[in-house]
């Protein structure tokens, strides 16, 4: 399984923004991201958001990562996954999305974040005020798929409503248990009003 995730993520890595998207994207050209699984256990949790968040991180480092992050794509190695996936969980405390939005609840449910699989539905990184459009999604949604089909997860956290309507029809046909965020955000609040139901339902089906 690992294998053909690896496989499958560095062709997303390895394939130029422009020819994939076309006119959807302007002067956009951060490399695809395709998400990451574990290493060595199936996830416990499988996280489908709607798409990667182009900012970058405030690090000197960040030019390094991304550099180690392509190189994934251009040697589709199970040694350059294995670094690419280790940057993604030391850096992941560092980005305000997960500060905000996830970690409350990982840590609620007693998951790590090396039992997380995380599945973008959109791959191309795009900035909050300029987000995917339905084209976007439709153009990856068969991606989105063929993940699921191979992961075969055990309970899927939907993280947003436009997920769940774009690609809600794929994610029932794998027959897992789905918990979907359908208000993420709130402009008044730093934490979703749905926080306490996605707790409660996640710890429900991980046991």
């Amino acid at each position: 399984m690992l294998a053909r995730f690896i496989e499958i993520g560095a062709q997303l890595v390895a394939t130029d923004p422009q020819e994939r998207y076309g006119k959807y994207i302007g002067t956009n050209r951060r490399a695809l991201e395709p998400g990451f699984i574990p290493l060595i256990k199936p996830p416990r949790l499988t996280i489908v958001s709607y798409y990667p968040n182009a900012s970058t991180l405030a690090v000197a480092e960040y030019t390094e990562l991304d550099q180690r992050f392509r190189r994934w794509g251009e040697t589709g190695s199970r040694e350059d996954y294995e670094v690419a996936y280790h940057d993604w969980v030391a850096t992941m405390p560092l980005w305000p999305f997960f500060r905000k939005w996830v970690e409350q609840i990982l840590t609620e449910i007693g998951v790590q974040r090396t039992e997380i699989a995380w599945l973008p539905l959109v791959k191309l990184p795009c900035p909050p005020e300029n987000p995917p459009n339905q084209a976007m999604m439709v153009l990856d949604r068969d991606c989105l798929r063929a993940q699921l089909e191979l992961l075969r997860p055990s309970v899927i956290w939907v993280q947003s409503k436009e997920v769940y309507e774009s690609a809600g029809g794929l994610l029932q046909e794998i027959q897992r248990a789905i918990v979907v965020q359908k208000l993420y955000k709130t402009k008044t609040s730093r934490t979703s009003p749905e926080t306490p139901r996605i707790i409660r339902d996640l710890r429900r089906y991980l046991g």
